[in-house]
């Protein structure tokens, strides 16, 4: 608040979120990595045992990975991590400890915003050899992923490695304007609110959406438009 205190501790990131959704689906999900034997670890783990998230975490990292967001009263955010032991969480850890847990797995996700590039690229090797499908979420942008994460070859062959890449807005400008200087095809698009489902389709939605002057996209024609920007090689569109 605007004394500095904090005003409400939640359980969360990348991956966690990921895992608490599809655990609140009913699929047996479990998470690894390395934390702080610390409070805020301690708090991270009970968080998981609520839900049923098993975990396999090493305990041996200086302390345990935190994020604080601030909200001001328009609703824009900004976030700060503390990476903590996840920085300190090394591709020989991942294949010495926790490689039959990824063996185990039909889906794999993991993220490119405080684990080394290293650590992920081995994650995804490994998923990979054991007929896993993998999800990067892309949550930083290039230039703030390499050289703090890792090299840029590391960056790309965990692109590759990826069957589903979740990027934010910023990151996924970032690769389009990257491969586009290589001459190598991407297009990026914004799109508008989609009518027939999704968070715009509620009641109150809707009302906010047309005070605006705005008309939610039908799904049809959003595709449509999708493909017509794709084929014309476009960097960069707004529908």
């Amino acid at each position: 608040d605007e004394r500095g205190n904090v005003v409400r501790r939640l359980v969360g990131g990348v991956v966690l979120n990921h895992l608490g959704w599809a655990q609140l689906l009913g699929l047996r999900t479990a998470i690894f990595g390395k934390q702080g034997d610390d409070p805020n670890g301690r708090f991270l783990r009970a968080g998981m045992e609520r839900i049923g998230i098993a975990h396999r975490i090493l305990l041996d990292g200086s302390a345990s990975s935190f994020a604080q967001v601030y909200v001001d009263p328009s609703g824009a955010r900004a976030i700060y991590m503390a990476r903590g032991a996840t920085g300190e969480y090394t591709a020989l850890e991942v294949e010495a400890q926790h490689a039959t847990l990824v063996a185990d797995a039909s889906v794999v996700t993991s993220e490119v915003s405080q684990l080394p590039l290293a650590t992920v690229r081995k994650v995804l090797e490994l998923a990979h050899a054991a007929g896993a499908r993998t999800v990067v979420d892309l949550d930083v942008s290039l230039a703030d992923a390499v050289p703090a994460l890792g090299s840029e070859d590391e960056l790309l062959a965990v692109l590759r490695l990826a069957d589903v890449i979740k990027p934010s807005l910023a990151a996924l400008d970032g690769l389009v304007a990257h491969r586009r200087a290589k001459g190598l095809p991407a297009t990026g698009v914004n799109f508008g609110p989609w009518a027939q489902g999704g968070m715009a389709s509620s009641e109150a939605a809707v009302a906010n959406i047309t005070a605006q002057g705005l008309i939610p996209l039908e799904p049809s024609a959003a595709l449509a438009a999708l493909a017509e920007v794709v084929a014309n090689g476009t960097g960069q569109a707004a529908v």
